[in-house]
């Protein structure tokens, strides 16, 4: 059986543990690495994809099924055995082509490391690493009625696999991965604030109420400009990519990395861009 219901006492809530039914499957994604595994069988089956766009700790997942179906249910999510609770601001619901619910969720780590500030980053994110292979499941609530339980054996040897897809990815990119374990602090946004400003929506999907979301990477030099905007990820139209590298390009500026002696070297910058219209209100829509 690859599905449990369990009823809390007194129908307060009532919780869906899906066990996998598929084996882990890593796929070479031409700017990410994929883990994926089903879930559950029937109506209750879920897709989910762990999705990784440079050797860092953190990812994203994007789960496909009716068991993510709830958009106007208020969304909590966390990674087990720990329970802090993870950011829902760049949580996103949404559809496949074939029309089948979506989410779109992130993985960042929530707790305390223990004399963070005198780490180096090399330090800090195997730390990091080792905390991540701890997961055992992710529990997804929706109000207070309906939580998902994924449970997720093999997720740390998977995670090796991935993180040999990482290092080939980071060398298609021209960059040697051995060296990037030198790096103490990778570029830093300058005017992060600024490129929404200068990221037109695009006109064909702005009456459609369409939103999307778009992952992109720059490659910025030793004096911290940016080149070579590349979409690694993008979600329900194109058009939003062009767009975010077009308006992106034209403004960013960075610090840029810097190695173990303090002395800048090229490196990437990964950024998320999500695509939503304006709050409606009294019938219409914002702008």
């Amino acid at each position: 059986m690859a599905t449990l219901f369990v009823s809390v006492p007194g129908g307060a809530s009532e919780s869906l543990t899906l066990e996998p039914s598929s084996h882990w499957q890593l796929n070479y994604d031409r700017g990410s690495c994929r883990l994926s595994r089903t879930f559950g069988e029937g109506e209750n089956q879920l897709l989910a994809h762990f999705i990784r766009y440079t050797p860092s700790p953190d990812f994203e997942v994007l789960l496909v099924g009716e068991p993510v179906d709830g958009r106007n249910a208020p969304l909590e999510y966390s990674f087990l055995p720990s329970r802090a609770k993870q950011s829902t601001d760049l949580a996103m619901f949404g559809e496949t082509q074939d029309g089948r619910p979506s989410l779109f969720l992130t993985y960042q780590f929530q707790g305390e490391l223990e004399n963070r500030d005198e780490l180096s980053r090399p330090e800090r994110e195997a730390l990091l690493a080792q905390e991540v292979r701890h997961i055992t499941s992710l529990r997804v609530s929706r109000g207070v009625e309906t939580s998902v339980d994924l449970q997720m054996p093999g997720f740390a040897k998977a995670l090796d696999a991935m993180d040999r897809c990482l290092a080939d990815l980071v060398s298609s990119w021209g960059l040697d991965p051995g060296k990037r374990t030198e790096i103490a602090k990778g570029p830093v946004a300058i005017n992060a604030r600024e490129w929404a400003k200068n990221i037109d929506y695009p006109e064909r999907l702005l009456f459609r109420d369409s939103r999307g979301k778009v992952t992109l990477r720059l490659l910025v030099d030793e004096e911290g400009n940016a080149s070579q905007c590349q979409i690694l990820d993008e979600a329900y139209d194109s058009e939003f990519g062009k767009a975010a590298c077009e308006g992106i390009s034209q403004v960013a500026r960075f610090e840029p990395a810097l190695d173990a002696e303090s002395h800048p070297i090229t490196d990437f910058y990964v950024a998320t861009i999500r695509f939503a219209m304006p709050e409606i209100e009294d019938g219409r829509r914002l702008r």
